[in-house]
C-alpha cells in the first residue's frame, strides 16, 4: 500500500522490482549518507596495514577475507591485518567462526601472529583503523548499499572491493581496485598490490574521498528524502 519504497542503491531497487513489478514504479533510490569532514588523512599517517569490519557472515565475504589477507601476509613481513567485527547478537555463532580461522591458521606460522580480531568496535575506533588502514577490503558477495565502503572513502582510505550489489553504486576503478565476488585469490592480489604500491593507494583513496563528498553528503541524502516525502504529501 505504500505510495514510496525507499531503498540505499540502484542494485536493491533492481531486486525489489524484479521480485515484486507491481511496485516498480513506486521505488525511489536514496542513498545513504556519511559525515565527510574538512581533513582529509594524508597517505604518511597510514600504515601496512589490511583491515575488514563488518558482520561475520558467507555473504558479507568474511572467509574471503580471511583468506585472502592470509595469501596476502604470506609474503610481506611488515604488514598486519585487523578483522573488526562479529557477530554480538549471535555469540554462538561467533565463536564458530573465530574457531574455524584459528584451525586454519594453525598451519600458516608466518601470519597468524599478524591477523588480530577485535571484536565489535565503536564507532570512533573503527573511524580510527580506517584512517590508519593502508588497505580497507570489502569482500561483499552481495551489498545492498555499502556503509562500511562509504566510510572508508570519507577517510580516503584505499579500497579493494567486490563488484557486488551497491558496491557499484559507490565505487569504480578510479576510485578502487575492484575484482569478483567470491575469488580470494584475486582479493588477495589486489591487496597486495596497493600495499606494494602506497602511491596508487593514495591516489584512489583521494578520488573516492571527492566522490563520497560530491555524491554522498548527508546533506544531499537528507535533500533527497525531503524531495521523496514531498511528492508524496502532494498526491
Amino acid at each position: 500500500r505504500a505510495d514510496r519504497i525507499v531503498v540505499p542503491s540502484a542494485s536493491a531497487a533492481d531486486g525489489l522490482r524484479q521480485r515484486e513489478p507491481e511496485v516498480a514504479d513506486r521505488v525511489v533510490v536514496v542513498p545513504h549518507g556519511v559525515d565527510v569532514g574538512e581533513d582529509s588523512p594524508s597517505r604518511s599517517e597510514r600504515e601496512a596495514l589490511v583491515v575488514y569490519v563488518g558482520r561475520f557472515d558467507a555473504t558479507k565475504g568474511t572467509q574471503d577475507f580471511v583468506e585472502a589477507a592470509t595469501r596476502a601476509l604470506a609474503c610481506r613481513p611488515q604488514a598486519r591485518a585487523i578483522v573488526a567485527g562479529g557477530l554480538p547478537s549471535h555469540p554462538r555463532m561467533e565463536r564458530r567462526w573465530r574457531r574455524r580461522w584459528e584451525e586454519g591458521l594453525a598451519t600458516a606460522a608466518a601470519v597468524r601472529d599478524r591477523i588480530e580480531v577485535t571484536g565489535w568496535l565503536q564507532a570512533e575506533a573503527i573511524a580510527g583503523i580506517l584512517g590508519r588502514a593502508g588497505v580497507v577490503a570489502i569482500p561483499s558477495r552481495y551489498e545492498t548499499f555499502g556503509m562500511v565502503a562509504l566510510e572508508a572513502m570519507a577517510r580516503a582510505a584505499p579500497i579493494v572491493a567486490t563488484r557486488a550489489g551497491g558496491l557499484t553504486d559507490l565505487l569504480d576503478d578510479e576510485s578502487a581496485l575492484l575484482v569478483p565476488p567470491g575469488d580470494p585469490c584475486a582479493l588477495a592480489e589486489s591487496i597486495g598490490a596497493l600495499l606494494d604500491d602506497p602511491e596508487r593507494g593514495r591516489r584512489l583513496g583521494r578520488q573516492a574521498r571527492t566522490v563520497a563528498a560530491a555524491r554522498f553528503s548527508w546533506a544531499q541524502a537528507g535533500q533527497q528524502m525531503q524531495r521523496t516525502y514531498a511528492a508524496v504529501v502532494r498526491r
